[in-house]
């Protein structure tokens, strides 16, 4: 599990992996808020480099098409975790706020 800390106390937790992206697969078919992260050559890090939204996370990460921004932007290995969450608006929402205030480098702001 991965927790993200946001302004105000609020805490996500992002309950599904992490898991390395080749194992995005092991992700539910399901709508949820799904995270990107590099972690670091010597295992000790984790950043966050996106962050999305999707009826079906799996599929959606699985086909991603900033696959590329994920590889420039990480040097260590790429890894995927996710929250499900059903209510579209909630997931947009969640998205939006962790954009905001963590501002990953791939994907829009």
């Amino acid at each position: 599990m991965i927790e993200i800390k946001l302004a105000g106390g609020e805490t996500v937790k992002f309950e599904d992996g992490p898991y390395p992206i080749t194992q995005a697969d092991k992700l539910k078919n399901a709508p949820g808020v799904y995270t990107i992260w590099c972690r670091s050559s010597s295992r000790d890090t984790l950043t966050l480099i996106d962050v999305g939204q999707s009826d079906n996370v799996r599929d959606r990460v699985m086909s991603h098409d900033r696959r590329e921004c994920w590889n420039k932007n990480c040097t260590g290995s790429l890894e995927v975790a996710a929250t499900y969450i059903k209510d579209e608006q909630h997931r947009l929402d969640r998205e939006k706020k962790i954009r905001e205030q963590k501002q990953p480098p791939c994907g829009e702001r």
